[in-house]
């Protein structure tokens, strides 16, 4: 366990120092997110009375002039269950601060021997003065998953996890008037499950913000977070390039699929002999 935990810790503190050591060469813009939170995730995957969520997001982009290229990394432990993953942005700059191009991503939840969640879609971001839209949408899939529950006097009762393709969506509307203060709206659709999104961030300096992100949607897609964003390389005096990590999603689209499966007992034997109620004669 220990040697487990250090690994962990050396992966997350490689995600933050890696990104800055490559944010020199031109043209590269990094940044990191140290987040940790609450999640009320009540699907019994992981550990039921546990809701600490924490983990790292952290970005890499390749801009040298108009493709963009950007790389995404997530590790989270997230309700005593470990989730990890990347993603990849590729497409066109428009003007100096649009983008538009294709997504696609794949994250792993360690539970029932490894859950993947796969994406593809497209993505548009456009800042007008202090103002930003970016959306993310297209086809997702869930790998799928039968987890034992409990058995009631009729049933054997299973939780059943993921979903073949289908849509998933992600969009937010952000106000950055300096870099001393961000907000941000948004809207979530992941297995099969809405939910809104909202993010405040406060400059400590150009490089530097404390963030706070939170998740409120149908059934258990509900989350708060408190961390530390910090920024490398890019331009002096300007706001990031950087597109959002949207791999944080991923820690509830298992999750948000979960539906509860009954088995039926088989019929108790008779007990009242031949001719009684459920009894057989030969």
């Amino acid at each position: 366990m220990h040697s487990l935990n250090f690994s962990r810790a050396a992966f997350c503190l490689a995600a933050v120092i890696l990104p800055a050591g490559s944010a020199h060469a031109e043209g590269v813009e990094a940044g990191a997110d140290a987040l940790a939170g609450i999640a009320a995730d009540d699907r019994p995957l992981g550990n039921g009375d546990d809701r600490f969520s924490g983990g790292f997001l952290p970005s890499v982009q390749f801009d040298p002039g108009s493709f963009v290229v950007q790389v995404d990394g997530m590790l989270f432990e997230h309700r005593k269950d470990t989730s990890y993953g990347g993603a990849l942005h590729a497409g066109l700059r428009t003007g100096d601060r649009g983008f538009v191009g294709a997504y696609g991503s794949i994250s792993t939840l360690r539970s029932l021997g490894g859950l993947e969640t796969y994406r593809i879609g497209g993505e548009f971001s456009q800042t007008w003065n202090d103002f930003t839209l970016a959306a993310v949408a297209g086809h997702e899939h869930t790998e799928r998953a039968v987890q034992y529950v409990t058995t009631t006097a009729t049933d054997d009762v299973y939780a059943v996890y993921g979903r073949g393709g289908h849509f998933f969506a992600f969009a937010d509307l952000k106000y950055q008037p300096s870099d001393k203060f961000r907000l941000s709206v948004g809207y979530r659709y992941t297995g099969d499950v809405h939910a809104a999104a909202a993010g405040v961030g406060v400059g400590l300096s150009h490089n530097a913000s404390i963030i706070a992100e939170g998740r409120l949607g149908q059934h258990d897609y509900k989350a708060g977070f408190i961390g530390l964003r910090i920024l490398f390389g890019g331009a002096d005096g300007e706001p990031s390039k950087l597109l959002d990590n949207r791999l944080i999603e991923d820690l509830f689209s298992e999750s948000n699929t979960r539906r509860i499966l009954l088995d039926p007992l088989p019929p108790p034997p008779p007990t009242g002999g031949c001719g009684s109620c459920g009894g057989y004669c030969d």
